[in-house]
């Protein structure tokens, strides 16, 4: 699958699909990464994000937050996850 760059479309009344009812091809995507402790962001992301609106409210809330917040630093890569 290729990102054409385009901005993704704006649609404020999206809602949150409960994991249950999404469909299988797309629960590859809510998996961890390797490139990000997820068992360590986990208690972080939801004490930063319990309190927006589910849906487009709360992801527009950890995109804006990744944007101002987050860089990446090839000098801080690891291929394996510290334990």
């Amino acid at each position: 699958m290729n990102d054409s760059g385009a901005p993704d479309a704006f649609v404020p009344d999206a809602s949150q699909v409960p994991v249950q009812d999404l469909p299988d091809d797309v629960l590859e995507f809510l998996m961890g990464s390797r490139y990000c402790e997820t068992d360590r962001l986990t208690e972080t992301a939801w004490a930063l994000f319990a309190q927006t609106p589910a849906g487009w409210g709360r992801v527009q809330a950890i995109c804006d937050y990744v944007h101002r917040q987050i860089t990446f630093g090839y000098q801080h890569a690891r291929k394996t996850a510290r334990r």
